[in-house]
């Protein structure tokens, strides 16, 4: 390879490390960049809510994105001209390589989470849909007498329960006296 090959090569490099700069740089979702650092674990929390509750468990953490810019990736020195940098700059992009599938991997098990917890909740609201004319159809003048009724038959039957074992523990407590 001539001089002015190894020029063309390194200068293709160099152009194919400015765009991956630049797609880091430009690369958002709803005006927040993805692939700067700002989604890394350490960084703000950045989270989606996908469920009905507050707690946690109802919500999703995007943050798992380290910065994959050229600096970040180890490769923001490459030069290709001479044969040690070349050598240099191929460890460089096997590391780079690793680093990103690792990174594709954790934004993959996120894009899964988040596709489950569509699925769910697009099973809540057919449900809620289903649910919706019966709810409509109920005449509350019926049923509220109906469901205090049934609540007061609850706690007779919880009160007759409580009485029938305190019974029984006094009943061991006078065996075990007697003994």
């Amino acid at each position: 390879m001539n001089d002015s090959q190894r020029q063309a090569l390194n200068q293709e490099s160099t152009q194919i490390q400015s765009e991956i700069d630049r797609l880091t740089g430009s690369l958002e979702l709803n005006r927040q960049t993805l692939l700067d650092g700002s989604l890394a674990p350490s960084a703000d929390p950045v989270n989606i809510q996908a469920g009905s509750g507050s707690g946690a468990s109802n919500q999703i953490n995007l943050n798992v994105v380290e910065s994959v810019t050229n600096e970040s990736l180890g490769m923001g020195n490459a030069n290709i001209y001479r044969l040690q940098g070349a050598l240099q700059a191929i460890d460089d992009f096997e590391r780079a390589a690793q680093t990103l599938n690792s990174a594709r991997g954790q934004v993959g098990a996120v894009g899964n989470r988040l596709a489950s917890a569509a699925n769910g909740l697009n099973s809540q609201i057919e449900n809620l849909i289903q649910a919706e004319p019966g709810l409509a159809d109920t005449d509350l003048v019926e049923e509220v007498p109906r469901l205090q009724q049934g609540l007061l038959r609850f706690e007779t039957s919880i009160c007759a329960l409580a009485s029938q074992i305190q019974n029984e523990q006094s009943r061991a407590r006078i065996l075990d006296f007697s003994v």
